[in-house]
Protein backbone atom coordinates (compact mmCIF):
# COMPACT_ATOMS: atom_id res chain seq x y z
CA UNK A 1 0.00 0.00 0.00
CA UNK A 2 2.84 2.38 0.88
CA UNK A 3 4.55 1.69 -2.47
CA UNK A 4 1.34 2.50 -4.36
CA UNK A 5 0.91 5.77 -2.43
CA UNK A 6 4.52 6.82 -3.12
CA UNK A 7 4.15 6.02 -6.81
CA UNK A 8 0.95 8.06 -7.07
CA UNK A 9 2.41 10.98 -5.13
CA UNK A 10 5.51 11.11 -7.37
CA UNK A 11 3.34 11.00 -10.48
CA UNK A 12 1.22 13.86 -9.13
CA UNK A 13 4.26 15.98 -8.22
CA UNK A 14 5.86 15.34 -11.61
CA UNK A 15 2.61 16.33 -13.31
CA UNK A 16 2.59 19.61 -11.36
CA UNK A 17 6.32 20.13 -11.96
CA UNK A 18 7.40 20.81 -8.36
CA UNK A 19 8.96 18.50 -5.77
CA UNK A 20 9.24 19.06 -1.99
CA UNK A 21 12.39 17.63 -0.42
CA UNK A 22 13.45 17.39 3.23
CA UNK A 23 17.23 17.71 3.55
CA UNK A 24 19.55 16.44 6.25
CA UNK A 25 22.52 18.30 7.74
CA UNK A 26 25.92 16.61 7.63
CA UNK A 27 29.13 17.73 9.33
CA UNK A 28 31.32 19.06 6.47
CA UNK A 29 34.60 17.82 8.00
CA UNK A 30 33.68 14.26 8.98
CA UNK A 31 30.63 13.70 6.72
CA UNK A 32 28.58 12.33 9.61
CA UNK A 33 24.87 12.96 9.99
CA UNK A 34 24.17 15.69 12.55
CA UNK A 35 20.36 16.14 12.23
CA UNK A 36 17.69 14.73 9.99
CA UNK A 37 15.13 16.84 8.13
CA UNK A 38 16.59 20.24 8.98
CA UNK A 39 15.63 22.04 5.75
CA UNK A 40 12.60 21.97 3.46
CA UNK A 41 13.33 22.70 -0.19
CA UNK A 42 11.06 23.16 -3.21
CA UNK A 43 12.51 22.09 -6.57
CA UNK A 44 11.03 22.81 -9.99
CA UNK A 45 11.44 20.17 -12.70
CA UNK A 46 13.06 21.93 -15.67
CA UNK A 47 13.21 19.06 -18.19
CA UNK A 48 11.57 15.85 -19.27
CA UNK A 49 12.92 12.45 -18.22
CA UNK A 50 15.99 11.52 -20.25
CA UNK A 51 17.06 8.03 -21.43
CA UNK A 52 18.56 7.19 -18.02
CA UNK A 53 15.43 8.22 -16.11
CA UNK A 54 16.92 11.43 -14.66
CA UNK A 55 15.38 14.91 -14.59
CA UNK A 56 17.01 18.30 -14.22
CA UNK A 57 15.67 20.36 -11.33
CA UNK A 58 16.18 23.93 -10.13
CA UNK A 59 15.97 24.98 -6.48
CA UNK A 60 13.20 27.54 -5.98
CA UNK A 61 12.87 27.95 -2.22
CA UNK A 62 14.64 26.73 0.94
CA UNK A 63 13.69 27.17 4.61
CA UNK A 64 15.30 25.85 7.78
CA UNK A 65 12.68 24.00 9.86
CA UNK A 66 14.94 22.72 12.67
CA UNK A 67 17.85 24.23 14.51
CA UNK A 68 21.19 22.61 13.77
Amino acid sequence: MKKIFLNLSWRFLNWIGYVIVFRDYYDPETFTLVKKNTHMVIHKCTSKTDANGWRHVKQIFEIQIRKI
